[in-house]
């Protein structure tokens, strides 16, 4: 299953985190980097909290949606069909996981929003996941509109 993130957005705590950290812990910033730095008239060490504020958000959020995407196969797979999840991606912009299945050598592509999902996988929503399981159903030809 291939896992993206398109997009970025910094949580309180990682912030936090990247203040916390020590100067020498930080990343080495690249060329293009430093030039940024300079040319927003920010100092280097700031710029780096940034990147590794950056980092730390990003890797929450690729670790989300590995999570939903194991999910998704997992319900998929309990509705007895032989189907994967190719590819899950988190379109940060547009608050959305667009999601590719291959099932009988061809690609279904849906998406679910990622409201539903942070419901699901922080609150345990009951409704959240019927949600869920509908879209599988609908983009999967398990059930017909009624």
């Amino acid at each position: 299953m291939e896992v993206t993130v398109y997009g970025s957005r910094i949580f309180d705590h990682q912030w936090e985190e990247a203040r916390r950290c020590l100067k020498n812990d930080l990343p080495e910033l690249s060329p293009e980097q430093r030039k940024a730095a300079q040319r927003y008239r920010i100092s280097e060490e700031d710029y780096a909290r940034q990147v590794l504020a950056q980092q730390l958000s990003t890797d929450r959020l690729l670790e989300t949606t590995a999570k939903f995407g194991k999910l998704l196969e997992d319900s998929i797979r309990a509705r007895g069909l032989d189907a994967r999840v190719a590819r899950i991606q988190l379109n940060d912009l547009r608050e959305l996981y667009e999601i590719e299945v291959s099932l009988n050598g061809k690609r279904t592509q849906f998406t679910v929003d990622e409201t539903v999902v942070k419901d699901l996988l922080e609150r345990g929503s009951a409704t959240a996941e019927a949600s869920i399981a509908r879209i599988i159903d609908l983009n999967l030809g398990q059930r017909v509109i009624s």
